[in-house]
């Protein structure tokens, strides 16, 4: 099922003016990320599958509290300000690459990636191998761009 098929039904409550104004605003986040490319599909996917195994992993421990989930959600949006941080400063020096900013994709990707394994290994799931090599090649390269 499409994304946009389950919210559909909830979209199609909103007032027209509801409507502009929600567009208006993902139309201005995703201008100060810089894009939704592939690369921030990734991102807001692993970060959302981090949420929710933390969540899960929570109810698993019979420790689930709505201030951590708040904390979380607070980490989480702080990874968006990082990569406009990023994207903003690869503006000002003109690199058409998004250097920072694709680099700063991929160190999230990575650190998202290697949690969400480590809440599945603490919920008794295994991961294969090669995604835990993936992940840490992922933390690795940025890790060294870096130095």
């Amino acid at each position: 099922m499409d994304i946009l098929e389950m919210i559909r039904p909830k979209i199609m409550t909103l007032s027209p003016w509801e409507k502009i104004g929600i567009m208006g605003i993902a139309a201005a986040l995703v201008r100060l990320v810089g894009g939704f490319d592939q690369s921030m599909q990734t991102l807001v996917l692993f970060i959302v599958i981090d949420y929710v195994t933390g969540v899960i992993l929570a109810l698993y421990k019979n420790n689930l509290s709505s201030e951590a989930c708040y904390r979380g959600i607070l980490k989480k949006g702080i990874i968006f300000f990082i990569v406009i941080l990023a994207h903003h400063t690869d503006m000002i020096f003109e690199t058409d690459s998004l250097l920072l900013r694709n680099c700063t994709i991929i160190f999230y990707i990575g650190n998202e990636g290697i949690s969400i394994m480590e809440n599945a290994g603490e919920i008794g799931i295994p991961m294969p191998a090669f995604m835990r090599r993936v992940l840490r090649n992922l933390k690795e390269k940025n890790e060294e761009l870096e130095r």
